[in-house]
């Protein structure tokens, strides 16, 4: 959490809602599409470690709810 806002990747918002990511894909790209919100605004990118812990950084799209 950050400033009272959630920010979770594609696969955690798909293992909340028991789902496969490509349906939080589908469903992130018809809001952002219909301009019912700005991936601008909900998306943020960040850098993180290997699960396995090499030196290799990874971008990763994480998503708020608002």
């Amino acid at each position: 959490m950050q400033n009272e806002n959630i920010w979770l990747t594609q696969a955690k918002i798909a293992e909340f809602f028991d789902v496969d990511r490509s349906v939080i894909t589908k469903h992130l790209k018809n809001i952002f599409k219909s301009g019912e919100s700005q991936e601008s605004a909900v998306c943020a990118s960040f850098a993180h470690t290997a699960d396995d812990g090499k030196m290799a950084y990874f971008s990763v799209e994480i998503y708020r709810d608002y």
